[in-house]
Order: structure tokens, then C-alpha cells, then sequence
């Protein structure tokens, strides 16, 4: 099973590309905005996903691996086959796919060719449960970026301040977990009230 396509495009038709992969050429089929946003002769990598059917053997591409999970996603509800799923994730982004489900606006989905209003509708029923778990999965990677921020200029700054780097990172680490969505100007006050107590 091929997961993973490195090589150059010779060509790009009808929402498919040749990908030459050391003299192979694979027949590619890939979202709209990939044929937009490369060119021939560009290098590119693409996760792959491929179908089979019996009269013939599909190879879909993919830049990410998150869109590929929500390629197959697609394809589990009843009506959507390969290049439906592949129309939607060329007129909407994993996000906005993913905004329309949990905000259950099946007129999005309308919007791609092969996708009907009870089509439509299949999606933002039954990937309901999945698009909720995927948004509190990126809430959760967006608080734990903010909080990293947050952490490091806090540091920085106690430290300018000419606190010690243990102390430093007691204090601000404590005042992170008294307070999880703390911001940088909020976390400091906080570390140095804690220093002033000593911690």
C-alpha cells in the first residue's frame, strides 16, 4: 500500500496530476487548490490514499495527514464517494470543514459538485461526534501553544529582572497552573507575588 509520494508534476488535468516519482509517473487525483498552488516541474510530497474498485484503481493525494483522515471521514458517509470527498476539501479547508459540521451547516457541503441537500445533510449528522472531538483536540493544541508563550516571555522576564532561573521557573510554572489560560501580562504579576512569598 503506498502512504507517501515524493516526486516531480510532468502534468495536471482535470483535477489529476502525473507525479514522477524516479520514472514512474503516478496518476494522482488532488483537491483543486494543489493544482492551483503548484506548478510543472515543482517537487511536491503528497499522502496518499488509494481505492480500490473493480474496474480500476484510484490514487488520491493529500498534503497533510489531517486531511487525509477527513477525506476518509467523508467518504464513510453513505453518498460520498472519492471525488465528492475530494470536491469538498477543494472548495473548504479541514477548519472550515470541520466550523460547518459542528455549526450544522449543510449548505456548505451543497456548494461541491456531487453533493446533494440529503448528501449534504448525511455529513453534518453523522461526523457531528467526530468534528467535536477533532475541535476540542485543537482548542487543546492552541492552549498549550499559548501557554508555552506565555511560559518562555514570562521567564524571560523574571530572568531580566534579575531573578534566579530556578526561581524563575517555580514561580512562573506555579502561577501557569494556578491559572491555565493565563496570559503573559497576567502570569507575571502572579510569579512575583509568588516570589515575594518565596514560593
Amino acid at each position: 500500500m503506498i502512504g507517501k509520494l515524493t516526486g516531480q508534476i510532468e502534468h495536471s488535468l482535470n483535477g489529476n496530476i502525473i507525479l514522477n516519482v524516479n520514472g514512474v509517473g503516478y496518476l494522482i487525483t488532488v483537491p483543486s487548490y494543489i493544482l492551483q498552488q503548484t506548478q510543472p516541474n515543482e517537487t511536491i510530497s503528497l499522502f496518499i490514499e488509494t481505492i480500490i474498485r473493480p474496474e480500476m484503481i484510484t490514487l488520491y493525494g493529500f498534503k497533510s495527514l489531517n486531511e487525509k483522515e477527513l477525506f476518509q471521514k467523508l467518504m464513510s458517509v453513505q453518498g460520498v464517494g472519492g471525488k465528492s470527498a475530494s470536491a469538498i476539501l477543494s472548495i473548504m479547508s479541514p477548519s472550515e470543514i470541520l466550523e460547518s459540521i459542528l455549526a450544522q451547516d449543510s449548505s456548505a457541503f451543497k456548494k461541491a459538485d456531487g453533493i446533494g441537500p440529503k448528501v449534504a445533510s448525511r455529513i453534518v449528522i453523522e461526523l457531528k461526534d467526530y468534528a467535536q472531538k477533532q475541535g476540542h483536540i485543537m482548542l487543546t493544541n492552541t492552549n498549550q501553544k499559548n501557554n508555552a508563550a506565555a511560559l518562555n516571555d514570562g521567564l524571560s522576564t523574571l530572568l531580566q529582572l534579575g531573578y534566579k532561573r530556578h526561581e524563575a521557573q517555580q514561580a512562573i510554572q506555579k502561577a501557569l497552573e494556578a491559572n491555565p489560560s493565563s496570559t503573559t501580562e497576567q502570569l507575571i504579576p502572579a510569579a512575583l507575588k509568588l516570589l515575594a512569598k518565596n514560593i
